[in-house]
């Protein structure tokens, strides 16, 4: 069970949420949350969605899994500034979030990744997301989903409409969670 510190914050109805898409043919959508209920100790939501086909009502897991929310603002905390396909700028704030890693020994040619605790990353705020490197993602993304953040994003360098200038990255078209 988890403790008060560990708890989620529940979304008030009324919340805007971006619908994750559940595979790669599906769409992310935006919507509404219209409710939540307590399954098995966690929080599950009614969210809204206006689709093109007309409206649905989805049965939500726990926020973070299946929906985020909408973003107001954009913090990053790269040591450089993140440019979008679209020209918008995300200077960087002057703090680096940062994880140290180890490496198990190598056997067969494999090793595993071990991640430290990740630094300089400001408390969570309604609405914010924080954009950070692939490591420091891949850090949070390794935490059992209890104890995840979900206000963390890493410039989509991996994404086909990445533009790349002399073999070097100069604007992505989005951000990944």
């Amino acid at each position: 069970m988890r403790n008060e510190k560990t708890m989620k914050k529940i979304l008030e109805n009324g919340t805007e949420v971006i619908s994750l898409a559940p595979d790669k043919e599906s769409t992310n959508v935006l919507g509404v949350v219209t409710g939540h209920y307590m399954f098995n100790g966690r929080t599950h939501y009614y969210v809204h969605v206006e689709e093109s086909e007309g409206s649905s009502d989805l049965d939500s897991q726990e926020y973070g899994e299946d929906f985020g929310m909408v973003p107001t603002k954009f913090v990053n905390l790269t040591p450089h500034d993140i440019k979008l396909n679209d020209g918008t700028i995300y200077p960087a704030s002057g703090k680096v979030a940062r994880v140290a890693n180890t490496f198990s020994n190598f056997c067969c040619g494999i090793s595993k990744v071990f991640y430290g605790d990740i630094e300089n990353l400001p408390e969570p705020e309604d609405g914010t997301y924080y954009i950070v490197s692939a490591m420091v993602l891949a850090a949070e993304k390794s935490k059992p989903s209890q104890y995840q953040r979900h206000d963390l994003v890493s410039p989509a360098t991996g994404h086909p409409d990445c533009k790349r200038e002399n073999g070097f990255i100069v604007s992505v078209p989005g951000f990944v969670l």
